[in-house]
């Protein structure tokens, strides 16, 4: 029943916010529009005013297509059918949070009704915003159970759908392959190939796909697509304090010539060493949890593997050039992870970890209240601590239940 009320809740406020073309719906509304109304995309890329300009340029083309259908009524009918998948994307994602829950004991719903009430404000805002977190995050942990149950396939097709919709779940993709999950790898790998190119293909033909390919390419390869380095002509959003990412964060305390830099920047560097630093500490984090999650499925715990699962989905945060605060929906699983090692632990030092993961997360929620904190990327420094608590947790579960001789906890292809 709660699960019911939160994502009605979730539905109301979306639609609240796409019926009238605010926040993000109006993007994907127009650009949707375009492609039902004249089966191509924007050509307008540069046009002064930006509500003119095509307005997913960061996304793959095909994205406008799939969502054109609804639109074909108008707004009123798109902000229903819009709010009506984010209320259902919730509403299966926290179906499979309850599974999670209900593993190790019957008190499945108060676990994840103490995750759901700690991630309150990023609820809010993915459904305020209306962005395509909460579809992202469906299609992700419906595919992980997929992976759970053997239907290596079916994960393979939602996680690279995934994908196609929003770049970063393709971290995944790294994760099957340590895990060794090569059906899964495959399937995900030749679906966002399929997907992205497919429909355009029928619908906007090969030589305008290509075009539209090649732009997109331009865009998300250059320097600032890939850093975060967008002109502040674009939107103050992808550069002020709500932008948490490594280089906007870098950049904001260290480059003295930065449209929204911190009032007090401990020294100062060129742009070009805040690029350097912001990929070396990129790929120090991408390294670090790397190493400590390279352990095939066959190795893990169930409750090891969801541990790791959840970890990566917020690397999908910290490794992304814009991570705003409706992402953070994202860290969902990471709670229930968090909040379940401290109601019902493996072990005392897993207890100890869920404690840390849960402060540290209170206090990210409580610092959204200060810009202050933000322009100096305390929720990035949040993010990165609570993957690396989940990876030590992870750990700490799987030689926990290893050691208790593992039955039904056991990964897939673990038995």
């Amino acid at each position: 029943m709660g699960a019911l009320i939160l994502s009605g809740a979730v539905t109301g406020v979306s639609y609240t916010q796409a019926r009238k073309l605010d926040f993000d719906f109006h993007h994907f509304y127009r650009d949707a529009r375009y492609v039902w109304d004249h089966a191509a995309l924007n050509p307008d890329r540069d046009n002064p005013d930006v509500l003119e300009r095509r307005q997913l340029p960061f996304y793959l083309p095909v994205v406008a297509l799939i969502l054109s259908p609804m639109t074909f009524a108008g707004v009123e009918t798109a902000a229903v059918i819009w709010s009506l998948l984010h209320g259902a994307a919730l509403f299966a994602s926290l179906s499979v949070l309850h599974r999670w829950a209900s593993a190790r004991t019957i008190n499945g719903a108060a676990i994840l009704g103490v995750a759901c009430l700690a991630a309150l404000p990023a609820i809010y805002e993915a459904a305020r915003f209306s962005q395509v977190s909460f579809i992202v995050l469906a299609l992700l942990l419906v595919g992980f159970a997929a992976l759970e149950s053997g239907r290596k396939t079916a994960c393979g097709v939602l996680f690279g759908f995934a994908a196609v919709l929003k770049l970063l779940p393709g971290v995944l993709l790294i994760w099957l392959l340590f895990k060794r999950q090569w059906t899964a790898l495959a399937v995900a790998s030749g679906c966002i190939v399929i997907a992205a190119g497919g429909p355009c293909l029928i619908v906007f033909g090969p030589q305008q796909t290509a075009e539209y390919h090649r732009e997109w390419l331009a865009d998300n390869l250059s320097q600032d697509g890939r850093l975060g380095l967008v002109d502040r002509a674009e939107g103050s959003h992808f550069v002020d304090h709500r932008n948490q990412s490594i280089a906007a964060v870098v950049q904001r305390a260290f480059w003295p010539q930065h449209p929204e830099k911190a009032a007090w920047q401990p020294f100062a560097l060129s742009r070009a060493a805040c690029v350097r630093i912001s990929l070396s500490l990129a790929a120090l984090l991408a390294l670090g949890l790397a190493v400590t999650t390279r352990r095939p499925a066959a190795a893990l715990t169930r409750a090891a593997l969801r541990a790791e699962f959840a970890a990566y989905l917020i690397a999908m945060l910290v490794l992304s050039p814009l991570l705003r605060q409706y992402y953070l929906v994202w860290c969902l699983p990471a709670l229930l992870v968090l909040v379940g090692l401290v109601s019902h632990p493996p072990s005392p030092r897993s207890r100890r970890l869920g404690h840390a993961g849960l402060a540290i997360w209170m206090a990210g929620m409580a610092a959204w209240l200060w810009p202050t904190a933000r322009v100096y990327g305390v929720h990035l420094l949040m993010l990165a601590c609570i993957a690396a608590l989940l990876a030590a947790a992870a750990r700490s579960c799987n030689q926990s239940d290893n050691g208790q001789n593992q039955d039904s906890s056991s990964a897939p292809e673990a038995r």
